[in-house]
């Protein structure tokens, strides 16, 4: 799966500007984060279409990103996230990026960017 990290000025308008780009396309944001820190803001998206996504993106003047990310499941109770959290940690596997994606009952779905995929499919048993 294909996460889009767009780099944006931290000011009113941009996340519209991105919404009406992709919407007026007929793309679809299936997940969605984002955070200001100063004068710069990150919008990570996972759409219905990222390679069109980025193009039009980018023609709009927007940084944009591209990285495999992998959503897993987990049980949606204390701890988790901490062992799992540790299981990496302990194979030297960074998290770039993590976000909640939904929640299904007792299930979590989780979208994480990690530096070493393929280590961390291993680790996580995927």
């Amino acid at each position: 799966m294909k996460q889009l990290s767009i780099i944006t000025e931290n000011k009113p308008g941009q996340l519209n500007e991105i919404a009406a780009t992709l919407g007026g396309n007929g793309i679809n944001i299936n997940s969605l984060m984002g955070d200001g820190v100063g004068d710069r803001g990150i919008v990570r998206l996972i759409t219905t279409d990222p390679t069109s996504a980025k193009n039009l993106l980018e023609k709009k003047g927007f940084k944009v990103e591209e990285a495999d990310i992998f959503v897993i499941k987990i049980p949606d109770k204390p701890g988790t996230l901490a062992k799992i959290t540790k299981q990496l940690r302990d194979w030297n596997v960074n998290i770039e990026s993590i976000y909640l994606m939904n929640k299904l009952g007792k299930v979590a779905e989780l979208a994480l960017q990690v530096d070493n995929p393929k280590k961390a499919a291993e680790i996580l048993g995927l």
